[in-house]
C-alpha cells in the first residue's frame, strides 16, 4: 500500500503473494448492478455476460507488458472445482449464460484447463464462454476440448509478424506458431481475435507493414491493434530513458 502522510510518500513493504488462491471468497458481486454493465461490442453476444477471473500471475516476460509486475511472474490459479462452483453460482444466483475470463493466459497451466472443461462438460451448465490465450499455449487437442465444453471466442496476443520485433518483446512465440493456432481455431469454427502491437523500440515502416500483412494472412474474425504504452516498471520503460 503507498499513501501520503502529511505531504510524505509512504510505501509499506511487500506482502507475499496469497498462493492458496482457493481461499479467496468469491467477488461480492451482489454489491453491484448486474444490468448496469455490458461486455465490450466486440464480445456481446446477447447473453447474460458475467466476468471472472481465474488466475493471477504469468510466467512470461513481454518487455512491453505490466501485468506480472503488478501481479507477479508465478501462475496461480484457481482449481477446476473452484472455478466449476463460481460458474454455478454465476447461473443459480444471476442467470448467467455467457462467462468471459479476464485470465492473462487462461491456458498457461494445460492440464488445468483440460480438467475444467472436462468438468464443464459433466456439469452441463449451458454457458458459453471466451478466454485470452498465447498462441504457444494451446494444442488442437485442447482447442477441440474447449469448443466441445462451450468456449465460443479466443483472443490471441500474437503481437507482430516481425521476428526481430518478436525478440525485442520477449513474446517467445514465433509467427510459425500463430499461423498454427490461428488455424487450428478456424477450422474448429471459434471466433477469432488476435491483438497486435505497434511502437516498440526498433519498429519500422517495414515491420510495421510485416505485421499488418501478417494479420491479413492469419485472417482473424476481429484484428486489434494497439500502440506501446510504455507503463513504468515495465522493461521497456526501464530500458529507455526517453520514456522517461
Amino acid at each position: 500500500i503507498g499513501y501520503r502522510d502529511h505531504g510524505r510518500v509512504v510505501l509499506n513493504p511487500r506482502r507475499a503473494l496469497n498462493t492458496q488462491v482457493d481461499t479467496i471468497p468469491f467477488p461480492a458481486r451482489d454489491l453491484v448492478g448486474f444490468d448496469k454493465y455490458k461486455s465490450p461490442a466486440h464480445l456481446e453476444l446477447g447473453k447474460r455476460t458475467a466476468n471472472m477471473i481465474t488466475s493471477r500471475g504469468c510466467p512470461a516476460r513481454c518487455t512491453f507488458c505490466e501485468s506480472w509486475r503488478t501481479l507477479g511472474n508465478k501462475f496461480r490459479g484457481h482449481s477446476p472445482a473452484y472455478m466449476l462452483a463460481e460458474i454455478e453460482h454465476l447461473v443459480e444466483t444471476y442467470r448467467a449464460e455467457h462467462v468471459i475470463f479476464n485470465d492473462d493466459t487462461f491456458t498457461w497451466d494445460l492440464e488445468r484447463a483440460q480438467a475444467f472443461c472436462e468438468g464443464l462438460l459433466e456439469k452441463n451448465l449451458g454457458v458459453t464462454w471466451f478466454a485470452f490465450s498465447r498462441v504457444d499455449t494451446v494444442t488442437r487437442e485442447l482447442l477441440a476440448l474447449m469448443k466441445r465444453a462451450g468456449c465460443v471466442s479466443l483472443n490471441f496476443g500474437v503481437e507482430s509478424g516481425d521476428a526481430h520485433m518478436l525478440e525485442v518483446m520477449k513474446k517467445g512465440a514465433p509467427v510459425g506458431q500463430a499461423r498454427q493456432a490461428l488455424r487450428w481455431s478456424r477450422e474448429l469454427g471459434f471466433k477469432t481475435l488476435a491483438s497486435f502491437l505497434f511502437g516498440m523500440p526498433g519498429e519500422t515502416t517495414a515491420s510495421i507493414e510485416r505485421t499488418i500483412n501478417f494479420a491479413i494472412e492469419l485472417n482473424p474474425h476481429i484484428a486489434l491493434f494497439n500502440v506501446l504504452v510504455p507503463f513504468p516498471g515495465t522493461e521497456v520503460y526501464a530500458r529507455f530513458p526517453q520514456f522517461h
